[in-house]
């Protein structure tokens, strides 16, 4: 049992010293190093300016009364008249000095060489005065002493030794002279004549060392191992200077040449006799002399050696202390030993606050620097009171620098634990992290397989939600080409309407889910940002004018009309903006306007500009305090049961995400009955006017707007009003009987008849084993064989040759790709628009067959405007277009036979190519294309003859012949006129011309809406 405790102590103690390793080391090691420094002498300057401050801390001691100084001041130099004074002077002086019987006169002035008059009379005075001692200068430039006295042997050395930094620290007790003899100083020599009288003498007490007994005094020299001073700095016999005071009992030579100073004054005084002049530069640093002043106070040399004096007067009879040095190896041993405490107070303090959950830090050295260099200043002080210099500097360096590095050591290793333990819980992370990141993983592929699961549950029910619709809107179409009663007219456009209506809620829905998933991507064209805003208002037309609402639409001058960004999704939100406007807005105005954004965004390109689009309305405005639910996806201001409008809430939730895509944001400004204001901003770049493309494709041909007018998507109308047949032989693959009913009508309608439907890949397949066809128009969703493969199959058996358009009910983004990927040539959604299918057969088949009849010509049937006698030509283009009928109806009787089916038609597709050509107008205008604004009215003006319109002939007449006259007079395209007439008259015609274009697009409107109504 005995021995398991003792192994246990001994691990404990193990244990323990390892954890004190550092603590141990170090004080040894800084220790070495400030050893080094102190016998190299790094620090003495530290350490003399401390025992300095010591002097000045010390409380002032009461002045010797044992000494008199005459001094020989400025005033008493000029007394005298002269300096060296002569010889008869300072006979006189010291005859009356030793008058008074002194202990001890010191003549601490150099008199090697005689000063007439009366230097035999001063002979005399030395030669019968025992006492007197004088001085003589052995070190540097050496001066003799009196030779009276040096034959007396009543001379001493008045040499002064100062330290490294100029200050009188030590007093020579002795000194050898060049024949190596000792001389004593006159200080000591003073002083051991006084104690003399008093029956004390020196007495070697340690010769081996030099140390000598003197009264209650004992004196240990200055030597290379005590002390911090080179051997090359010690000579003689050195002590440490013990400091009495600065000041000691002076009278002048004048008071005392006078007679003012009684004899008595002297009686069994030490008396010394020396210059306190500043012009006999007889003065020396002192430990008194701060080196933070300035101009330290020096002392005179007669006070340096009354110290001397003083000093041992009061070591030999009163016990004063004698100044001593610690040896060296005391010194190494005292610097060990502050290092070891600040190692040990440093160690103590942290593992005690580690124990506790503390990091004191440096915090630590703080109290234990602060803690031991005050300790350590304590004790200095008090030695200093009992006669030893004891060194503070480097000990308190060394418990400083050990403190610190004892607190960066504990700081360390606290790191290298930390660190073990942060790569123990990297590890144990590492495996957390791994395991979560599995887990991530599999939430990752659920969250992806969600999101396939909502990606063809969206494509699935739009596909779903759209086959039904093409059948009802396509089917409503179809019926409202057929004769109809007013009522049954009205009843099916209710029901077209509806159908749309679901059809937006649809793409509304598809549209959230694609900006939800991050999917939406805008696109960056350049597009005519007018025409963009005008498309708008003709989109809406109907609905405003149903209501008696005005559209207008503003751009302001200082932004360009041409901008790059994305027109499709900029449109949506002013359709969706104004269309809500609509609704809202019982009478009144609707404006749409786009200015430049004032409001500074550090975040925009520096080629872009932030533009600002308002829709502002007249109508009931909304209430502050619900206008925070406008952006909120399916949210309402009235979300009753009983509110009056309806919607989805879908509508500005996309709006404020389209807008942040384009870089800006989206507000309203409103008050309850006062309108609103809804604006949003979005980031655009301005293009140059000639990269700028409007947003309907120009006429490709240059009987294009002719054509429209004549032609119907393959049925061809002559002259004389009979229809042609192109031979067209179409395939639909579709397996849904009520799309099938409705693409075989619309195509008839269009002029195609020779149609054939399948109702799968590969029953489609095997009719074109069976027989040829021009085109096919394919389904992507069917059973048996889908639309996809089906394709890739035709490509595989029949190659190119053989157009084939998809007709799908998929709206999705990719949809397309996917389409073109499996080889179809072209997309349509679903439902399908007779227009839009018109379009891509018109195209297709032209790529693929050589049109059998070319554009019927119109020239020989002179137009009704010519014809016709009660509309005047010059009439005022600003008329109001609904005051006069837009449409010859007997003419137009006559050119289609009476076919109300082929008129509804023939009157869509004029209106509809109308208003195209009007951007292409707007565009040859502003640029000043003359040539081609002249090609482009003349195709109206002829489009507009063969459809029996009127009033449009008449105006596109009017602008023909401005045109050409400009074209003629020499101006170039896209330029202004060169002197061809004044600026203010060029302005005139320009606006005239603008004038009559604006006249031209709203009369278009307005046939528009009356073709759409059938009211014709």
């Amino acid at each position: 049992m005995g021995s398991r405790y003792a192994k246990l102590k001994r691990r404990r103690v193990r244990v323990r010293l390892w954890r004190w390793r550092f603590v141990l080391m170090t004080p040894a090691l800084v220790a070495a190093i400030f050893v080094l420094g102190q016998i190299w002498g790094l620090f003495r300057p530290w350490e003399w300016t401390v025992r300095d401050q010591l002097f000045r801390l010390r409380p002032p001691e009461a002045i010797d009364s044992r000494l008199l100084i005459v001094a020989i001041d400025e005033p008493d130099i000029v007394a005298v008249g002269q300096w060296p004074m002569p010889d008869t002077v300072l006979g006189e002086l010291l005859d009356k000095i030793r008058q008074g019987d002194p202990a001890a006169i010191g003549l601490d002035l150099y008199r090697d060489l005689p000063v007439e008059p009366g230097h035999e009379e001063l002979v005399e005075i030395f030669q019968t005065t025992p006492n007197l001692f004088g001085v003589e200068k052995l070190i540097g430039h050496t001066v003799a002493p009196p030779p009276a006295l040096e034959e007396l042997g009543q001379v001493g050395i008045s040499d002064l030794l100062p330290d490294a930094d100029g200050k009188i620290r030590r007093a020579i007790l002795s000194a050898e002279d060049s024949q190596g003899v000792s001389r004593l100083g006159l200080g000591i020599m003073l002083a051991l004549h006084y104690l003399e009288q008093e029956g004390i003498s020196l007495e070697p007490l340690d010769p081996e060392r030099m140390h000598l007994g003197l009264g209650q005094a004992r004196f240990v020299p200055i030597t290379p191992e005590v002390g911090d001073y080179f051997s090359e700095e010690i000579g003689g016999y050195q002590i440490p200077l013990n400091y009495q005071s600065q000041v000691f009992e002076t009278v002048t030579l004048k008071d005392v040449l006078s007679g003012t100073v009684e004899p008595e004054q002297f009686r069994d005084r030490v008396v010394i006799i020396g210059p306190l002049a500043p012009s006999l530069n007889d003065f020396f640093y002192t430990p008194y002399s701060s080196n933070l002043t300035q101009d330290p106070p020096q002392m005179p040399g007669a006070v340096v050696h009354a110290n001397i004096v003083s000093q041992t007067l009061s070591a030999a009879l009163d016990g004063r202390p004698l100044l001593r040095l610690w040896h060296r190896r005391a010194i190494w041993l005292w610097i060990l030993l502050w290092s070891g405490v600040g190692a040990v107070m440093t160690g103590k303090l942290l593992f005690w606050a580690r124990s506790r959950g503390y990091n004191l830090g440096l915090l630590a050295a703080v109290i234990t620097i602060t803690t031991g260099v005050t300790s350590l200043g304590i004790i200095v002080y008090i030695s200093f009171l009992q006669g030893w210099l004891t060194p503070l500097v480097l000990p308190s360096l060394a418990l400083s620098t050990t403190s610190i590095v004892i607190v960066n050591s504990h700081h360390l290793s606290e790191l290298r634990r930390a660190n073990r333990k942060l790569k123990q819980s990297s590890v144990r992370l590492a495996h957390r992290v791994e395991e979560r990141t599995a887990e991530l993983r599999q939430a990752l592929t659920a969250a992806e397989a969600a999101t396939v699961a909502k990606s063809e549950f969206l494509a699935n029910m739009s596909h779903e939600i759209r086959t039904p619709m093409n059948g009802v809107i396509g089917m409503t179409d179809l019926l409202l080409v057929s004769q109809l009663t007013p009522e049954q007219r009205d009843f099916l456009q209710t029901i077209r309407s509806s159908g749309e209506s679901l059809l937006a809620i649809v793409n509304d829905i598809l549209d959230f889910s694609k900006l939800e998933a991050g999917r939406m991507e805008l696109e960056s064209i350049p597009f005519n940002l007018k025409a963009c805003m005008t498309d708008v208002t003709r989109l809406l037309y109907a609905k405003a004018e149903s209501k008696g609402l005005d559209l207008r639409v503003i751009l302001d001058e200082d932004i360009s009309a041409c901008m790059q960004g994305d027109p499709t999704r900029l449109r949506q939100i002013f359709i969706n903006l104004a269309g809500n406007a609509i609704k809202f807005t019982a009478q009144g105005s609707i404006t749409l306007r786009a200015s430049r954004c004032d409001r500074h965004d550090p975040q925009g390109a520096s080629d872009s500009l932030l533009i600002r689009f308002s829709v502002k309305d007249t109508g009931i405005g909304i209430a502050p305090e619900h206008q925070h639910k406008l952006f909120q996806s399916f949210s309402q201001v009235d979300a009753s049961t009983t509110r009056q409008y309806g919607g989805t809430g879908l509508g500005l939730a996309i709006c404020k995400q389209l807008t942040q895509l384009m870089g800006g944001e989206i507000g309203v400004e409103s008050q309850w009955g006062q309108g609103s204001t809804f604006w949003f901003t979005a980031r655009m770049k301005p293009v140059t006017t000639g990269v700028c493309e409007t947003l309907r494709p120009e006429p490709q041909s240059p009987d294009l707007i002719t054509v429209a007018a004549n032609t119907v998507a393959g049925k061809t109308v002559a002259a004389n009003g009979d229809p042609q047949q192109r031979p067209v032989k179409i395939l639909v693959v579709e397996d849904t009987p009520v799309n099938q009913k409705v693409v075989r009508n619309q195509l008839k309608l269009i002029g195609y008849l020779d149609v054939v439907c399948a109702d799968n890949g590969q029953i489609a397949l095997d009719r074109l084993a069976q027989e040829s066809f021009n085109i096919i128009l394919m389904d992507c969703q069917m059973p048996v064989l889908d639309g996809y493969e089906t394709s890739r199959r035709i490509r595989q058996q029949y190659g190119d040759r053989l157009p084939i358009i998809a007709m799908t009910a998929h709206a999705l983004d990719g949809e397309r790709d996917k389409c073109l990927a499996a080889g179809m040539d072209d997309y349509i959604t679903k439902p399908v628009k007779r227009e839009r299918l018109a379009e891509r057969l018109e195209f297709w088949l032209d790529q693929s067959l050589p049109t059998p009849n070319g554009p019927a010509d119109t020239s020989s049937t002179p137009p009704p405007q010519e014809r016709a006698t009660s509309q005047d030509p010059s009439q005022d283009p600003s008329q109001d277009p609904a005051a006069v009928a837009l449409i010859d109806a007997e003419h137009l009787a006559s050119i289609t036979g009476g076919d109300l089916e082929f008129q509804q038609e023939l009157l869509e597709i004029f209106s509809d190519d109308a208003i195209q050509s009007i951007d292409a107008i707007k565009i040859a205008l502003e640029q000043q294309d003359w040539q081609g604004l002249y090609q482009l009215a003349h195709k109206l003006k002829g489009a507009s003859s063969s459809a029996a319109i009127l009033r449009i002939p008449d105006l596109a007449r009017q602008l023909e012949s401005q045109a050409q006259a400009y074209h003629e007079e020499g101006l170039p395209n896209h330029g202004g006129r060169h002197g061809a007439a004044p600026v203010t008259q060029a302005k005139a015609d320009l606006h005239q011309l603008h004038e009559i274009v604006e006249t031209l697009e709203s009369t278009l409107i307005q046939l528009r809406f009356k073709v759409e109504r059938g009211h014709f």
